[in-house]
């Protein structure tokens, strides 16, 4: 999905409400009621204050590293006390954090450059962001990349031959096992072209839709480079996004979830509106914790909205939530940086009251999950 597209469906307006489907037929009884504990706290010493925050990342309960940016660069803050406080690291001029990842003791970070949009790089870090050194940089757009376990990295970039065919653009996987010393160009080991930048990474297979004769969905072994054909459908496929063993795929006109086994699939749940078959419901965030999963949905429609959901059974059923507190209201929240962690979602915000800046970070998480799921299984 070209970004011009993705960027249209995140501007749409919210109004619509829908239901959420388990089986052939809409059940609202299989809708989740979750009670969600959250707990915001101000900060104490924050970034700086020409700083915002894009991008954060949670290490430990104590532990974080979130990347800022003032217009002119991305600057790196670290804590080690739960977010009360923030210390500077280091900046690198020009360049805008998209994606920060950490694997192995590394962090890796995914920049574009500000003066050209379509230059990008992925750097690392083994000091939280204090110095860095490159592991990937191209002069064509890295859709996503991805440090996955035993130090192989991967990245989604775009075919140069295709790069001005707007509606024709394809996509390949790179891989290395050396740092970014060399790269492997996986083409020649998949079955088909890669025709979105959807996709998703469990374990060390990546897996994607393939709908250049068939809508399917395959999972490639990184490590053996073997494809399997894990789901086949009658709808057109045109994105996917995944948790630890969950997936979400735009199917049809639903956000339909499939929990991903060795080598096929399980149906979990769709969220879609059956008053509304025109309307799509989209996935475009998952984030995974054993049973708990995340996800965000856009309603594409000319009246439709956005909407967060949890599900503490590993997406069977689901629950609508709300991530607005009242200190995003008290202090008139202007922009956040969130992240999944364990069963969390965290963010750093960044608000203002009476003329002053005041940061605050917000833990949201969902009550007793684990006691809930053995009443559910009892």
């Amino acid at each position: 999905m070209s970004k011009s597209i993705l960027l249209l469906f995140l501007t749409m307006p919210l109004f619509v409400s829908c239901y959420i489907r388990i089986s052939e037929k809409p059940k609202t009884e299989n809708t989740a009621v979750i009670e969600m504990d959250m707990n915001t706290y101000l900060v104490d010493l924050g970034i700086d204050d020409d700083y915002y925050p894009t991008e954060l990342l949670i290490d430990s309960d104590m532990d974080g590293v979130l990347a800022a940016y003032d217009g002119k660069g991305t600057a790196f803050f670290v804590t080690s006390d739960g977010g009360k406080t923030w210390e500077k690291r280091g900046v690198i001029k020009d360049v805008m954090c998209k994606f920060i990842q950490k694997s192995e003791g590394v962090i890796y970070c995914h920049f574009f450059n500000i003066n050209n949009l379509d230059e990008e790089c992925v750097l690392s870090s083994k000091d939280n962001g204090k110095t860095w050194n490159t592991v990937l940089k191209s002069e064509h757009m890295i859709y996503r990349f991805n440090a996955l376990k035993g130090g192989i990295l991967v990245a989604l970039v775009i075919d140069p031959e295709t790069i001005d065919t707007i509606f024709e653009q394809e996509y390949y996987l790179i891989t290395t096992v050396n740092h970014g010393k060399d790269w492997k160009d996986l083409r020649p080991y998949m079955v088909n072209n890669l025709k979105s930048t959807e996709l998703c990474f469990i374990d060390n297979s990546v897996i994607y839709t393939s709908w250049a004769k068939e809508n399917n969905v395959i999972k490639f072994n990184l490590i053996t480079f073997q494809s399997d054909t894990i789901y086949r459908s009658k709808e057109l496929m045109p994105g996917l996004l995944g948790g630890e063993d969950v997936i979400g795929i735009w199917e049809g006109h639903r956000a339909n979830f499939y929990r991903v086994t060795k080598d096929s699939t399980i149906f979990m749940s769709s969220i879609w509106n059956p008053k509304a078959r025109l309307r799509n419901y989209i996935p475009h965030e998952v984030y995974q914790f054993e049973d708990v999963v995340y996800t965000y949905i856009i309603e594409l429609t000319y009246n439709g909205k956005h909407q967060n959901y949890i599900s503490t059974d590993r997406a069977k059923t689901w629950s609508k939530i709300n991530f607005d507190t009242t200190m995003d209201e008290e202090y008139a929240t202007r922009s956040s940086a969130k992240t999944g962690y364990k069963d969390k979602i965290i963010f750093y915000c960044v608000g203002e009251k009476d003329g002053k800046r005041q940061d605050f970070i917000k833990v949201i998480k969902p009550k007793s999950w684990r006691d809930i799921r053995k009443s559910s299984i009892s």
